[in-house]
């Protein structure tokens, strides 16, 4: 039986449950800069540049 924590893919590839959290948590910093470099951008980028930028 599949333990809670483990994804199919890992249990296959023999992936021990703490590197599955470190992936985890890794891809979730990851997700959490990309939002918060994209918050800037829309922040200092005025809309007349965004406008511009919109593929039509």
């Amino acid at each position: 039986m599949l333990d809670g924590d483990r994804s199919w893919s890992a249990c296959r590839s023999g992936g021990s449950i703490m590197e599955l959290r470190f992936d985890r948590e890794k891809k979730r910093q990851e997700r959490l800069a990309f939002g918060r470099r994209h918050a800037l951008r829309v922040r200092e980028v005025p809309n007349e540049v965004w406008s511009a930028e919109r593929p039509t």
